[in-house]
């Protein structure tokens, strides 16, 4: 044993590829990556969604509510995946139950999970593998708090806790060889981690991790390594077929899987493995090859670039923020849905719903870390008022 594979989202949820699913289809999903998936010592994907055929309870929140059949399911065990990742902005989409129904297919499968669980001590337990080419191997899986995690319900994903992942990652590099951080985070659709992620998974490096690697954008970013530890810093989908503008979310389709070798020194290599996934009327996966694979290449070398360089890494940043602050400040300010279409095409100007001094009072509530808990605990028992 000496190889491990770890790829992005997987949603096995839409008509067709569930339909593929459910029949054990793996050459007609998988495609190149069948292969490389059995030879695979431990192989994981991010199971992106519950899996229930009963729950019909639907969470509160904003975004999709995504699920999918619990015969789906086998067909990841089938092509030889060993564990699946949980903790994931959609796997409590369907409740308690949903979560129930995911863990109780997982047991029956045989395949193991990590990264959520009925309690948060059940959701912060590592997967942990004692001999795996003479090494200890310890992966933790957090996630960025939406909906999902404990912190909303006291079951689900196991939080994004910078202090807490900090702490669980210098307890386990105590006790085993090699340390695995895999975080689902990150901004969705931009293909860089903004400064802020950048500095925490760097400071997951600090603490004793071996290498994080994340996903969660649905579009693949670039890595660097730091301090002789890996960090990638979105692998973009694996699996995952949906109907997106193609103008507006280019990378959808592309994807990066990592496979790490621990060597008998303790050590990680890695090696990426590009591809397309469900592109055009396809539903399997492809490695690139020829000018694809070149095209890969060079837009990799060029995100490394920027993440490697601090101004640069701003720079862009900010450009993303310019494009969206308008949506982001008219959804705090505006209520009725019509005024936000009128304020987004800049048909109506924005500062007529706010001045200076609210705008002032409004950074100083979310920036002051005193202000903020207050603000976060009060909005949470708002219904209470």
């Amino acid at each position: 044993m000496s190889k491990i594979l770890i790829t992005g989202d997987t949603f096995l949820g839409s008509p067709k590829v569930e339909k593929l699913a459910e029949e054990l289809k793996t050459i007609e999903l998988f495609g190149d990556f069948a292969p490389i998936i059995k030879k695979a010592d431990l192989a994981i994907t991010n199971l992106e969604s519950p899996v229930t055929d009963k729950s019909t309870e639907r969470i509160s929140k904003t975004g999709p509510h995504i699920k999918s059949s619990v015969k789906s399911l086998d067909v990841l065990k089938n092509v030889g995946f060993n564990m699946v990742t949980l903790a994931n902005n959609h796997i409590l989409d369907f409740g308690f139950q949903g979560l129930k129904s995911t863990i109780n297919a997982c047991n029956k499968l045989g395949l193991d999970y990590t990264g959520a669980g009925t309690s948060f001590q059940d959701a912060r337990k590592p997967y942990i593998v004692k001999n795996f080419n003479n090494s200890s191997v310890c992966i933790i899986n957090i996630a960025e708090n939406e909906f999902s995690t404990t912190q909303v319900f006291g079951y689900g994903a196991h939080p994004f806790d910078l202090i807490n992942n900090s702490y669980e990652i210098i307890d386990a590099k105590k006790k085993y060889d090699i340390v695995i951080v895999i975080v689902h985070g990150g901004r969705e659709h931009y293909p860089l981690p903004s400064p802020k992620f950048q500095k925490a998974l760097r400071f997951f490096v600090e603490n004793g991790a071996d290498a994080v690697i994340a996903h969660h954008s649905h579009c693949y970013s670039g890595y660097e390594i730091y301090k002789d530890s890996p960090i990638f810093y979105s692998l973009g989908n694996f699996h995952f077929n949906n109907i997106v503008d193609k103008s507006r979310f280019p990378l959808w389709n592309s994807g990066i899987a990592v496979e790490l070798e621990v060597t008998t020194s303790k050590k990680l290599l890695f090696r990426i493995l590009p591809y397309h996934q469900c592109k055009g009327d396809k539903l399997s996966i492809e490695l690139l090859k020829n000018q694809d694979l070149n095209s890969f290449y060079k837009d990799i070398e060029q995100k490394r670039v920027i993440i490697e360089n601090k101004e640069l890494l701003f720079s862009e940043w900010t450009k993303y923020i310019d494009f969206e602050k308008r949506h982001y400040i008219t959804s705090l300010f505006v209520r009725n849905k019509w005024l936000k279409k009128l304020v987004n095409r800049k048909l109506i100007p924005l500062h007529y719903f706010y001045n200076k001094t609210y705008r002032i009072n409004l950074i100083n509530l979310i920036r002051c870390e005193a202000h903020e808990e207050i603000l976060m605990d009060s909005l949470k028992r708002s219904d209470k008022i």
